[in-house]
C-alpha cells in the first residue's frame, strides 16, 4: 500500500477555505507524506490531496458491480423517492432544457416560498433516496450522476447551498458528506467520526465553465466502521479533482446513511444572499456498489 500526497494547480486565480484569507493557487508540487490536510507553502494556502494505490483502494476496487439504482427520469419520479419542498412544482420531470431525448429533473426553489412544512422549515428542494437503498461500512460504492448550470446562473457570493449530500441515517448533526456550490466555486465538506468533530472542506473547481452546459460527475464513496477511515473519490469531465483515502466521511456504524439531490440552501432564511431565485436540473442518475 502507498499513499501519495499531492497539490493540484487548478487555474484559478484564487483560493478560499471558510474562515481562511484568499491566496492564489499553488503551483503543483510533490510533498511529503504528513497527516495534516492543510499545506502553508511559499505563501500559499494549499489543500493537499490523497492518492491510495493498492488492494482495497477506493479507486482500485475491482469486485463485480451491483446496481443499486439508476434511472435517467424517463418514467418520471419514482414513488418511493421522497420529495422534499415547498410547492407542487418546485420538483419537476420536464424535457431536457438543452435538448435530447432523456429528460431532466428540475429543481427550483424562491426565497419567497412558505417552506414551513418542509424537513425542518429549511428551504430546499430535494429528493431522498432513504427508502430505496442505504450506504452501508464494508461496501464500495460509486455515484455517477449530471447537471445543468443554467446560462444565466446567478453566483451567490454570500452564502453556499448543496446539490448532493449523503446524510447520516441516525441521530442530529449536520451531514457527514456534502458537494457544494459556494460563489463561483465547487467545494466538498465531509466529516466524520462521533458527533461528526472531524471536519474538512476541499475545493472542487470553478462553476464558471459549466454554465449553460451539462456536467458529468462519478465519484466513489467507502464508510468504515468508526467514520475516521474511510474512502472518496470524486470525477468532473472524467478528470480526477479529489480523491482521499482513511479519511473521515461518516458517523460511527451507520447503515442507514442515504443519497439525497437538489437544493439545500440552508442559511436563506437568516443570512445576506445575493439571490431569491434559485434553479437546477438533474440529469441520468446511478448508483452501484461492491463489497472491499
Amino acid at each position: 500500500m502507498r499513499i501519495h500526497y499531492f497539490l493540484r494547480m487548478w487555474g484559478k486565480s484564487t483560493y478560499q477555505m471558510a474562515g481562511s484569507k484568499t491566496y492564489p493557487p499553488p503551483p503543483m508540487l510533490t510533498v511529503d507524506p504528513m497527516r495534516s490536510t492543510r499545506l502553508k507553502s511559499a505563501g500559499y494556502f494549499a489543500v493537499a490531496l490523497v492518492i491510495y494505490s493498492g488492494s482495497g483502494g477506493v479507486i482500485a476496487a475491482s469486485c463485480p458491480q451491483e446496481e443499486v439504482f439508476a434511472s435517467n427520469w424517463a418514467g418520471g419520479i419514482e414513488d418511493r423517492l421522497g420529495q422534499q419542498k415547498a410547492m407542487p412544482e418546485a420538483i419537476l420531470a420536464i424535457t431536457r432544457p438543452t435538448g435530447g431525448r432523456s429528460p431532466a429533473l428540475r429543481f427550483h426553489i424562491n426565497r419567497g416560498d412558505d417552506f414551513s412544512r418542509v424537513a425542518n422549515g429549511v428551504p430546499r428542494a430535494e429528493i431522498s433516496f432513504s427508502e430505496l437503498f442505504h450506504f452501508s461500512p464494508g461496501w464500495v460504492y460509486r455515484i455517477e450522476w449530471e447537471v445543468y448550470i443554467p446560462s444565466n446562473f446567478t453566483f451567490d457570493m454570500a452564502q453556499a447551498e448543496s446539490m448532493l449530500q449523503i446524510h447520516q441515517g441516525q441521530g442530529n448533526g449536520p451531514p457527514p458528506f456534502a458537494i457544494l456550490l459556494k460563489g463561483d466555486d465547487y467545494m466538498l465538506e465531509i466529516r466524520g467520526g462521533a458527533r461528526a468533530q472531524k471536519r474538512a472542506a476541499f475545493w472542487l473547481g470553478s462553476i464558471w465553465p459549466d454554465r449553460g452546459r451539462w456536467g458529468k460527475w462519478s465519484m466513489t464513496y467507502r464508510a468504515e466502521e468508526s467514520g475516521l477511515h474511510g474512502g472518496v473519490s470524486i470525477w468532473r469531465a472524467g478528470k480526477l479533482f479529489f480523491e482521499a483515502e482513511d479519511i473521515a466521511n461518516s458517523y460511527p456504524a451507520d447503515r442507514q446513511a442515504y443519497l439525497k439531490i437538489g437544493i439545500y440552501k440552508w442559511a436563506w432564511k437568516y443570512s445576506p444572499s445575493d439571490i431569491d431565485d434559485r434553479e437546477l436540473f438533474y440529469g441520468p442518475l446511478s448508483v452501484t456498489r461492491c463489497r472491499e
